[in-house]
């Protein structure tokens, strides 16, 4: 590996662990968020008249109907469709008879390039028979270790199914797991999980309720007012001080 490339790496590295750490911040705040703000707006509701009490109370009916039904289809959706990718998961190889030596035996064929689903399943896999549960089990690890081990390997999942290379990679090298090495591919895969990741930021910092939580007296006023404009088709006057 050339010093240039070797260094373009590091450096998208660092990047992509900012931008991992910035979309950390923002989900750990967004449930504190939620609740404060829906306390906010019970507040407000307490102290609107009966009558547009009962019809919040109605549009919250509906809107609860709604959802549960949705709910319920997207669960039947989500059963389905692990049914059909179950084959696809390499879940299913870790909890078998293989180990970390015969993995390491498999002869793969290292002069080919590799491609990002090729290379997530690699990693994943190598992070997997360290830390599922099911091999867990039969280590006799201390609880804690095991809380810790189980918590790497949900992480490891969710990295692998949202196809992040840079947080398996990440995860594999805090465990000292044997890594490929660097390339081209690599920085631009790393690349795409950084538009993705900041895609996902995006997505929490228009939230009325993070607009609401994050801004200044204005602005939160201006959340609250959306709010009760779009979901109960009320508006709001300036009576929160």
């Amino acid at each position: 590996m050339s010093k240039q490339l070797k260094l373009k790496f590091k450096k998208i590295l660092k990047e992509a662990e900012f931008t991992q750490a910035d979309l950390e911040y923002h989900e750990e705040l967004l449930p504190e968020a939620k609740q404060l703000f829906g306390e906010e707006v019970s507040k407000i509701i307490a102290a609107l008249s009966p009558e547009d009490q009962k019809l919040i109370g109605e549009s919250d009916r509906i809107r609860q109907e709604a959802f549960q039904k949705e709910l319920e289809k997207r669960m039947a959706e989500a059963g389905e469709a692990h049914e059909d990718e179950q084959d696809e998961d390499p879940t299913s190889l870790v909890v078998g008879n293989l180990d970390e030596e015969e993995e390491s035996d498999r002869g793969e064929d290292e002069s080919q390039p590799a491609s990002k689903m090729g290379e997530l399943k690699k990693m994943f896999y190598r992070i997997a028979v360290r830390t599922h549960p099911d091999k867990l089990a039969a280590k006799g690890y201390s609880k804690e270790e095991t809380t810790r081990l189980e918590g790497i390997f949900k992480q490891a999942k969710t990295a692998y199914n949202n196809e992040n290379w840079y947080q398996l990679y990440s995860i594999g090298l805090t465990m000292g797991i044997p890594l490929p090495e660097p390339s081209k591919e690599n920085i631009k895969w790393v690349k795409e999980d950084i538009r993705a990741t900041l895609g996902v930021i995006s997505r929490i910092a228009i939230l009325i309720v993070w607009v609401w939580y994050t801004g200044d007296d204005a602005s939160r006023l201006q959340a609250l007012q959306c709010h009760f404009k779009q979901v109960y088709d009320l508006d709001l006057i300036d009576t929160t001080d």
